[in-house]
């Protein structure tokens, strides 16, 4: 019998940006890498690499310029984007409800986020520490 520790055990495996581009290399990633192990491996998250852009926010992925520092760093000290019934202080949130609404009209409502990786690489190191200092804050609160 398996302690209660190792029937707890998950996994959470980040993959190569190409299983999202090639069906056939995502069936075989998922045969030699999930199936071979399961059911004695419990897999929580699979995730995969290529960034997500929403429909409703694509226009702004043509144009970055139209994205304030203080909205994408969490310092902005009010709403900035008001949609409907939503309003948004921060790039992050309107970013993470846009892809449920997608979902939704994809009819996947049921289908759970996990974000597993956040912030751009060509931040300087001020901004990156903003933003991940506040990321962390946002999640605290919230």
């Amino acid at each position: 019998m398996r302690s209660r520790h190792e029937q707890e055990r998950q996994l959470v495996i980040h993959n190569p940006t190409s299983l999202a581009s090639d069906p056939s290399v995502a069936s075989s990633w998922v045969q030699n890498n999930v199936a071979a192990f399961w059911p004695g491996v419990s897999f929580r998250y699979i995730t995969v690499g290529n960034e997500v852009v929403p429909g409703s926010l694509a226009h702004y992925a043509s144009n970055l310029g139209q994205i304030s520092l203080p909205y994408a760093l969490f310092t902005t000290p009010g709403v900035v984007i008001q949609d409907g019934q939503f309003g948004y202080q921060n790039l992050f949130d309107a970013i993470t409800d846009a892809v449920y609404a997608e979902l939704d009209k994809a009819g996947g409502a049921n289908v759970a986020i996990v974000v597993s990786e956040s912030g751009w690489p060509s931040a300087s190191t001020e901004n990156a520490q903003t933003y991940n200092q506040n990321l962390i804050r946002h999640f605290s609160f919230n």
